[in-house]
């Protein structure tokens, strides 16, 4: 009985955000706040090989989501091996983009994620 009343505060907690992974202060956009700008912005970057939207966006997609897990920290200090077994086992099955041409749109997306929210840690 204590066990599940445990349980249920938790999961109240957690649904109104008293509890989270995002540290107090941090404003971390979500994927619906991004898409717009990488939709404007994808043909402007470095990176850009041709391809059009829908093959970056899984990338920049992952790069947002990143950021929300690990919010306040510098792309450098990311687990490599970790961060691109998560492209080549899920973000990016089935993209045209291998982890050598999706790591800089997701590093961009990472990035914009936190530095367009006043969490400039670069």
């Amino acid at each position: 009985m204590l066990r599940s009343i445990c349980i249920a505060i938790l999961i109240v907690l957690a649904s109104i955000s008293i509890i989270s992974c995002v540290p107090v202060g941090y404003s971390v956009a979500g994927w619906d706040a991004e898409d717009p700008y990488w939709r404007n912005q994808y043909v402007y970057e470095p990176y850009y090989t041709g391809y059009g939207y829908d093959v970056y966006a899984p990338a920049y997609r992952y790069g947002v989501e990143a950021y929300r897990r690990y919010p306040g920290r510098r792309f450098e200090e990311l687990n490599e091996n970790e961060i691109r077994a998560g492209w080549e086992g899920g973000y990016g099955r089935g993209s045209k983009l291998d982890w050598a041409h999706a790591r800089p749109a997701m590093r961009a997306a990472y990035m914009h994620a936190g530095s367009s929210h006043g969490n400039q840690h670069w």
